[in-house]
């Protein structure tokens, strides 16, 4: 039997306020869509989970055995998620910077100091590059001519930030 991600969250939310309208408030959505859930739910399982009157709403032994059993897995799932979301996010590893001019060079220590602060698991290793052996190797015009491409200015030269050709 699968169920909808919806239902359950639903269900659990409704379990907890007990109440139709905070519970399509809390999951955005209106209240008919709270309870078209709910019921479908309640189709699936086979019995009612909850007990309703226009005044209020109740849960039913089996809707009790079912918050009880689906809270553990649901907090794991939404914590298996956060740490997918949160490692997603890191910058870990080693960011190798080179440069090849004196005011170049302050520029990339400066926001290498960044990077450190903002991604503690990063490590910045920076370098000096001549700009002799770099441009005889064309090195240096490849890589700007990928960075400017990669960042959508198109080719150096063509209005891209390389102001001439690469």
């Amino acid at each position: 039997m699968l169920t909808d991600r919806d239902e359950l969250d639903c269900f659990l939310i409704l379990a907890g306020e007990l109440h139709f309208g905070r519970t399509a408030e809390r999951m955005l959505l209106s209240r008919a869509r709270v309870s078209q859930l709910v019921q479908r739910l309640e189709r699936r399982v086979g019995a009612p989970l909850f007990l309703r009157t226009s005044r209020s709403v109740a849960l039913t032994a089996l809707g009790r055995q079912l918050r009880a059993d689906l809270e553990p897995h649901h907090r794991g799932i939404a914590r298996a998620l956060e740490r997918a979301a949160a490692t997603a996010r890191a910058a870990d590893g080693v960011l190798h910077v080179g440069f090849t001019t004196p005011p170049a060079g302050e520029l990339v220590l400066k926001a290498a100091d960044a990077m450190r602060a903002t991604h503690p698991g990063l490590a910045v290793e920076v370098c000096e590059v001549p700009l002799r052996a770099a441009d005889n190797s064309g090195a240096v015009r490849a890589f700007a001519r990928a960075a400017l491409e990669a960042a959508g200015g198109g080719p150096a030269g063509r209005g891209g930030a390389g102001g001439g050709t690469a």
